[in-house]
This record gives C-alpha cells, sequence and structure tokens, in this order.
C-alpha cells in the first residue's frame, strides 16, 4: 500500500513539475506572474491533503470551498498533462521521421587522374583525336 501511494504521489508530482515547466514557457516572462504560478503549482498539489485535514478537524465549510477548488484542479492537472504529452509526443514522432525518407547523400568520390599521354576529347572530332 505504502508503495503504491508513493508511486501515485511521484506521478502527481511529475505532472505538475511537467506542466509548470511547459505552462511557464508558452507565458510571458513577467515576476508577478511566473510568481504566482510558482504559488499555485506548490500549493494546489497539497489540497487534497489539506481538505481531508479540515475535514478530519471538523471543518467542513473551508473543507468544502477548498474541495471546490482543489478536486477540478487535479482533473485539470491530468488533462494538460496527457494532452501536453502527447503533442511532446507527436513532436517528437515528427522530428524523428522528417529525415527517414530521405537519402544520405553519396560520398563524393576521389577525383579520376588524368593521363599525361592522353589528349583531351576534341568537340569537333568523334574518336577523340
Amino acid at each position: 500500500m505504502v508503495l503504491f501511494l508513493v508511486i501515485i504521489l511521484l506521478a502527481y508530482a511529475g505532472m505538475h513539475v511537467y506542466v509548470f515547466r511547459r505552462v511557464r514557457r508558452a507565458l510571458p516572462d513577467r515576476p508577478a506572474l511566473r510568481e504566482t504560478l510558482r504559488g499555485l503549482f506548490f500549493i494546489m498539489p497539497v489540497a487534497p491533503f489539506v481538505i481531508r485535514a479540515l475535514d478530519l478537524a471538523g471543518l467542513p465549510g473551508p473543507a468544502r470551498v477548498l474541495a471546490w477548488l482543489g478536486y477540478p484542479w487535479i482533473a485539470w492537472i491530468f488533462w494538460a498533462a496527457a494532452i501536453l504529452l502527447a503533442i511532446d509526443a507527436w513532436n517528437w514522432l515528427l522530428r524523428a521521421t522528417a529525415d527517414a525518407g530521405r537519402r544520405p547523400p553519396a560520398p563524393a568520390s576521389p577525383p579520376v587522374p588524368r593521363s599525361p599521354w592522353r589528349r583531351p576529347r576534341s568537340r569537333y572530332c568523334r574518336s577523340g583525336g
């Protein structure tokens, strides 16, 4: 059970890190926006645990409000990670197969040395004389 929990939590944290890195690259580089995203991606992964703690503490009102924010976040992060992974896989596949249809250029053959006793062919005479 502990191993299952560790794997699930690592996958959940990995999805957050992956989506955060992709979303951060897509948005403009403003310090306020970057810090807001960093805070959101730090607070929201612990929301299910805080919801459970609030519920056990006998505070159903705050737990319900946080549940309305935290549980849709889990769905959003899952779908965002799945879609972004699919896009990355597609882009990787396109890059990997882009050069598959092209043949590599043939190696250049070394120049044939010309014989000093042979005269160049004349363009007017067929026999080369």
